[in-house]
């Protein structure tokens, strides 16, 4: 199984390395996010970033904030590998995940029998950030969640629910953490970001493998699996680093998504 422990890689990057700070902030991001009006409907799924929280922190927050305290006895955490390149997803090989002030316990999930063995799950994970920044917001709305964190390499969406499909149920929250476009100049990048997010919103699996997306692959197994359901997808906030704290020059997107059941 790897290691026990997981400790936190980014804090103090990406996010607050102390935890007052970090609670405070969180705190925060949550109590001022945009809310949008939306049907009464069990929440399924959600999109959320994954820079910085000075740039996509209060993007995330409106997505978050849809979340009652305890609503959910499990997430299935899935994203993309930003430092290695394979075909297929890594399990995660660790019981524990740490952030400041916080320990989440993990669903233990034994690799598929045909994953590619020569993955070193330990070094994908360990300074991965895609996931580990969602951590304190759910920290503070889904603190006593089992964690089933999943990083996505280059995968077929149905292949991929095929390996995740067995942890997934109606006490289990679907977190996809993706960024959009990145490094175009403001106008182009929101080009980008509406072709995607108009996929996204008609659940055109073709469309998002085609766009631009880092977590594309996770991204598109969610919709599949929300098509199969007849979840429905509501837009809850776009903007660009340019938006929060960054030059228009050079931007990413980041996006909000909500599944409603029905």
């Amino acid at each position: 199984m790897g290691l026990n422990l997981r400790p936190a890689a980014v804090a103090g990057t990406f996010y607050p390395e102390h935890q007052d700070q970090l609670e405070r902030l969180v705190g925060n991001l949550l109590a001022s996010a945009v809310r949008q009006e939306l049907p009464q409907a069990p929440l399924r799924a959600v999109l959320v970033p994954h820079a910085g929280y000075i740039y996509s922190g209060p993007v995330a927050a409106s997505a978050f904030s849809l979340l009652r305290r305890g609503e959910f006895s499990a997430v299935s955490l899935w994203g993309p590998s930003h430092h290695f390149s394979f075909s297929g997803v890594a399990e995660n090989p660790h019981l524990l995940w740490q952030i400041p002030g916080k320990v989440f316990s993990c669903t233990p999930r034994r690799p598929a029998k045909n994953a590619d063995l020569r993955l070193d799950l330990d070094r994908i994970h360990e300074a991965e950030h895609s996931l580990e920044v969602e951590l304190p917001f759910l920290a503070q709305k889904l603190p006593d969640a089992l964690l089933d964190p999943v990083l996505f390499g280059e995968i077929l969406p149905a292949l991929a629910l095929d390996r995740l499909v067995s942890g997934l149920d109606t006490h289990t929250l679907i977190v996809v953490s993706s960024d959009l476009s990145h490094y175009y100049p403001q106008a182009r990048a929101r080009k980008l970001d509406t072709q995607l997010l108009e996929a996204v919103l008609q659940g055109d699996v073709e469309g998002i493998l085609e766009g631009e997306a880092c977590g594309k692959f996770p991204l598109a197994a969610l919709v599949l699996w929300a098509k199969s359901n007849g979840w429905k997808a509501w837009l809850l906030d776009y903007r660009t680093s340019a938006d929060t704290a960054g030059s228009p020059e050079s931007v990413v997107g980041y996006a909000a998504v909500a599944w409603l059941d029905g």
